[in-house]
């Protein structure tokens, strides 16, 4: 986490693992893994880092569990997706290799 998102307020922290989220969704729709998987990786991180601390209000317990309960929603909802994302570029690359083969192929044929 970066040194100005440390300086936030615990809310304000929250409320940015809520938007990474959001930024997530999008680098996978743009098919962006190496994004995704490093906002991910930030987003774990960061949550792992807010929940070992303990809430000190009961106002912060609240945001923890709706933040939780908001991320594990988004994960359910989010890896089915991915996943067919990542199966359509799988097929895509498939299809480029089978292509630049038949290529090859032919010309050495031609030549």
């Amino acid at each position: 986490m970066s040194q100005a998102a440390e300086l936030l307020d615990r809310s304000e922290r929250l409320a940015e693992i809520s938007r990474l989220c959001a930024k997530i969704g999008h680098a996978v729709e743009r098919s962006d893994w190496d994004d995704a998987m490093q906002m991910l990786s930030r987003r774990h991180q960061m949550l792992e880092k807010e929940f070992a601390q303990q809430p000190e209000t009961v106002e912060e317990a609240e945001q923890l569990r709706m933040l939780a309960e908001q991320v594990m929603a988004f994960d359910r909802d989010l890896m089915p997706h991915a996943d067919a994302m990542r199966g359509e570029t799988l097929q895509e690359l498939k299809k480029l290799r089978l292509g630049r083969e038949a290529t090859q192929v032919y010309a050495q044929n031609a030549g």
